[in-house]
C-alpha cells in the first residue's frame, strides 16, 4: 500500500486520467463501468472502473506539481504506466478560449517540480501512440479540438513576462 494515496496494486488500472480537480475525477469515473472510489486519503480522490473490460483509474490530485508528482510516482509503483493529464493548460493562440479542447503535443515546463526528475532541456511530450489515440478518439466522437504546445507552471497568477510568454507566443504562432 502506498503511503499518500493508500491504494494497493489491485485497485489501480494501468491507464490513469489525472485531473487536478477532484470533481473532474468523479466525472471521469462516472463514464467507466463499475467505477468505485478506492481512496480519498489526503483529499486525493482515486476511482477505478473499467472501459471495454480494461481497468482504468481517475485520480483527482488537487493543485500543484509536488502533489501531482507524489500521486504519479505512487500510482506507477502500483503498476500504472500511462498517465493522461486532463484539465486546464496554458495556450499561445489568441483565438483559443476557456473550454476549448487542446490536445498537447508537448508542454513547456516552467515549474520547479519537474526539474527534480528531468533537466529543463528534456521536452515534456506524450508518446506518439497516446497522442494519436486521443486525436482519433476526438475525431471519431466529432469533438472539436486543436493539437498544440501548452505551458505548465507552478505559478498561476504571476506575471507572464517572467517566462517570456510573449516571445514564446510569437515563436509558436509564427511557426504554426
Amino acid at each position: 500500500m502506498e503511503f499518500h494515496i493508500k491504494c494497493t496494486p489491485d485497485q489501480i488500472g494501468r491507464y490513469v486520467f489525472c485531473p487536478g480537480d477532484q470533481r473532474r475525477a468523479k466525472r471521469i469515473a462516472d463514464q467507466l463501468d463499475n467505477a468505485e472510489l478506492v481512496s480519498s486519503e489526503r483529499g486525493i480522490m482515486v476511482y477505478t472502473g473499467t472501459y471495454q473490460g480494461i481497468a482504468m483509474t481517475a485520480c483527482g490530485t488537487g493543485m500543484g506539481g509536488p502533489v501531482v508528482a507524489i500521486c504519479l510516482e505512487e500510482l506507477a509503483h502500483l503498476g500504472a504506466d500511462t498517465f493522461i493529464r486532463v484539465g486546464s493548460c496554458g495556450v499561445f493562440q489568441d483565438y483559443q478560449k476557456p473550454g476549448d479542447i487542446i490536445i498537447a503535443s508537448g508542454t513547456i515546463r516552467t515549474g520547479g517540480t519537474s526539474l527534480g526528475y528531468l533537466p529543463i532541456e528534456y521536452p515534456a511530450v506524450p508518446t506518439f501512440e497516446i497522442l494519436e489515440a486521443i486525436v482519433l478518439a476526438a475525431q471519431s466522437n466529432s469533438i472539436p479540438y486543436q493539437v498544440g504546445i501548452g505551458i505548465a507552471s507552478d505559478v498561476f497568477y504571476a506575471a507572464r513576462e517572467a517566462i517570456s510568454f510573449e516571445l514564446l507566443k510569437k515563436i509558436w504562432c509564427d511557426v504554426y
